[in-house]
């Protein structure tokens, strides 16, 4: 069963950062309880990893996961039974995602990668995000490049981290 949720109505991870890393924290103990590699996946990885932040315009968290269909089941009955309430399931062009809610902060949590995925999910490197190790796609950067290919970061003289989406011609401040 899923719930209704009014997208408009969710609170990006970066306008509540505690929870963000809470609810990180819940599902990375769950997967290693579990033993379901996982990993910080797209703009959570992307945030995490250059800045040790959330990026301030990304609307959920980004997850994945290797495992088998009963893996899924126990993982996905696991962070029911934590609090989480499952919205939706999407397939994609990178993947296929289980969307969950938690005090009204989306994860997305995916599974079932694209062939470009493949070389960098094969094996995980760690991040430490206070305190708490996260896995990472191995060659991170690489990994990053990839699906962001018209991303880059720019940090400034102000101490502030921008990424430009070169393509659309927008900065973002994070």
């Amino acid at each position: 069963m899923f719930e209704r949720i009014i997208l408009e109505s969710l609170t990006p991870p970066y306008n509540n950062r505690n929870l963000s890393d809470k609810i990180l924290q819940f599902w990375n103990d769950a997967c290693i309880k579990l033993r379901v590699p996982h990993f910080l996946a797209f703009g959570t990885c992307f945030g995490l990893y250059l800045s040790d932040d959330y990026v301030e315009d990304d609307d959920d968290l980004d997850v994945g996961i290797i495992c088998s269909q009963y893996k899924l089941k126990m993982l996905d009955a696991e962070l029911i039974s934590l609090g989480f309430i499952r919205s939706a399931c999407v397939s994609a062009d990178v993947g296929n995602d289980i969307n969950y809610l938690f005090d009204n902060i989306r994860l997305d949590m995916w599974y079932d990668f694209s062939i470009l995925s493949y070389p960098f999910i094969m094996k995980l490197d760690t991040l430490n995000h206070n305190g708490i190790d996260y896995n990472i796609p191995s060659n991170t950067s690489k990994y990053l490049s990839k699906l962001y290919s018209t991303w880059t970061l720019i940090v400034n003289g102000d101490g502030n981290h921008y990424k430009v989406d070169k393509a659309r011609k927008i900065v973002y401040k994070f």
